[in-house]
């Protein structure tokens, strides 16, 4: 059964029934996602109390009170980690966007199981060359970078399993040195291992050279967020609002971006 709980969600990522109007197709796009894994009967609940909540207030239901109550029926989140989150993830995709290293298609603070993501595609097409895996473990390890730089101090969100921004990166970083023939030491040696995180619990040279790494993009990661600091809270503030990112309104969002970079390089 859909909980429903009378909490109100933040004010400032409400948006009002004006603006919704504006951005119909928008709007109907972000209420679907959150949507994502609710049963009929689950919907069907949502709509009911949104028109409940009109009724209320002797009106026709909008598109607000359906946001409303699914914001409502989400566990409730502070601001402070909306905040956290939101320029984690515009970190994330201001830094691809700077290097070049891959398209953008959505980003969310709430995706499938709660989620929050960068989702694109990677140039296959490239050379992979040293320079640019190390451009993709920078991408990687930004979101992090500007917890600490934007948000006061660092959180477990860049850890905590084998897709996490910290094994991704630590993937990539044990590539360049063990399969791809782009290591410091004996690079003609191709040394591959499916699970290279065990590789490295037992290898602490290894595990020195691939820190060395790490410890470089992050150094880069850090630099680019101050540098383009103005792009990440632009960006993040439209996550705050509107919580996904994709279609015509990524497009927009993404351009300015892209006018914001230009103006601090």
């Amino acid at each position: 059964m859909l909980e429903i709980r009378k909490n109100h969600p933040p004010h400032h990522l409400h948006f009002p029934d004006a603006v919704w109007k504006d951005r119909a197709a928008d709007v109907m796009a972000s209420l679907a996602r959150r949507a994502t894994g609710m049963t009929g009967a689950d919907i069907e609940q949502v709509v009911r109390h949104a028109r409940r909540r009109a009724r209320g207030e002797n009106r026709s239901i909008t598109y607000s009170d359906i946001d409303y109550v699914l914001r409502c029926a989400r566990p409730p989140k502070s601001d402070a980690f909306s905040f956290r989150i939101a320029n984690h993830e515009a970190a994330h995709a201001v830094v691809r966007i700077y290097l070049g290293v891959s398209s953008i298609d959505q980003i969310t603070l709430n995706g499938t199981g709660g989620n929050a993501y960068v989702a694109g595609q990677y140039d296959v097409d490239e050379t992979v060359t040293e320079e640019r895996i190390m451009a993709q473990i920078i991408v990687f390890l930004a979101g992090r970078a500007a917890e600490q730089e934007l948000c006061g101090g660092i959180s477990a969100h860049s850890g905590g399993g084998e897709k996490s921004d910290l094994a991704q990166a630590t993937r990539l970083a044990y590539a360049i040195e063990m399969t791809t023939g782009l290591g410091r030491y004996h690079p003609l040696v191709y040394r591959d291992a499916k699970d290279p995180f065990t590789v490295l619990a037992d290898n602490p040279p290894l595990v020195e050279l691939v820190d060395q790494r790490l410890a470089a993009s992050y150094e880069a990661a850090r630099k680019l967020v101050v540098r383009h600091q103005k792009a990440i809270e632009y960006l993040a503030g439209c996550l705050l609002i509107w919580e996904t990112l994709d279609g015509e309104l990524l497009e927009r969002a993404l351009a300015n971006v892209r006018i914001i970079l230009e103006e601090s390089s």
